[in-house]
């Protein structure tokens, strides 16, 4: 519904850039072993990845597999490299 509703759309945006700014002083921090994956692509841009412009459909949940799958193996590398 954040289609409809500008205030869940900014709602998400703030959320997004609140996670992204703790990312980034981790990382200035020398924090190692955390990875970020930007939330504003995990659904697609064509409306067809949620029900509602926010809760992910059978499509979206198939678009952020898609997305998580090589920062996961990144992760999973990393660790195993420890």
């Amino acid at each position: 519904n954040s289609w409809i509703r500008p205030s869940a759309r900014a709602h998400h945006k703030a959320s997004r850039a609140a996670l992204h700014q703790v990312y980034e002083k981790l990382s200035k921090n020398g924090i190692r072993g955390v990875f970020y994956l930007a939330g504003e692509q995990l659904l697609g841009d064509d409306s067809e990845g949620a029900t509602d412009g926010s809760h992910p459909s059978d499509l979206g949940f198939m678009r952020q597999a898609d997305r998580f799958e090589p920062v996961l193996r990144k992760a999973l590398k990393w660790g195993s490299s420890r």
